[in-house]
């Protein structure tokens, strides 16, 4: 169990994130290169929607829980990450600030998040990161300082068959609040992207986006 001043909110992110990777129900808002992304309504009443993402990678589930671990790896998938820095590292829990990409009509949205990971007991890994406050990183003037609620990976071993190379499913799912105002062709955009960094840690592991 982690510990330290961010293990109540990574405890309570990592409860959501296990309930909500275990339901593929709702609107399918996009399918590309073998994943699947559905968005639906969150049972708690937050106005923000749930996301969940759905693939494979030909890759072993230790391989792929490194770039959905390792802040510093980030950089490498993730097409809305900017820059950032890490805080802190205990070796259990990262603490790091990390700055979105902005545009000519949006700011760009800065946060500050706790990591860390678990093992579900069957070979396989939660990676649960939340947003959570450090008085050494106050909001800035040239960010909106957003919210995760909770965002994170379950990392699976997909057994190859005759043939086949053995891999990893790979669920993520997320849910935020970017505050402020956003024209809603973004919202759209981010919410059916995000997700989709799958493809991106796909590539990243083993030089081809294809499944």
């Amino acid at each position: 169990m982690t510990t330290g001043p961010h293990a109540v909110a990574l405890e309570q992110a990592l409860a959501k994130l296990k309930a909500e990777c275990g339901d593929q129900t709702g609107s399918v808002v996009v399918e590309k290169l073998g994943v699947r992304v559905v968005q639906r309504a969150d049972r708690g009443g937050l106005a923000f929607p749930v996301l969940v993402g759905a693939g494979e990678i030909k890759a072993d589930v230790h391989d792929v829980l490194q770039p959905c671990s390792r802040f510093d790896l980030r950089c490498k998938w993730d097409t809305f990450y900017d820059s950032g820095h890490l805080l802190s590292d205990d070796g259990h829990v990262q603490v790091y600030y990390g700055k979105s990409k902005g545009s000519f009509t949006v700011w760009p949205r800065d946060f500050v998040m706790a990591t860390t990971v678990q093992e579900d007991g069957e070979g396989g890994f939660w990676v649960v990161t939340t947003s959570v406050e450090d008085p050494a990183v106050p909001p800035v003037s040239s960010c909106v300082r957003g919210h995760i609620y909770y965002a994170g990976f379950h990392l699976t071993s997909a057994p190859g068959g005759p043939g086949c190379t053995a891999g990893t499913k790979i669920t993520y799912s997320m849910q935020g609040d970017a505050a402020g105002w956003i024209p809603t062709a973004i919202v759209n955009l981010v919410n059916k992207y995000q997700p989709l960094g799958i493809i991106g840690i796909r590539k990243f592991l083993t030089g081809t986006s294809l499944p």
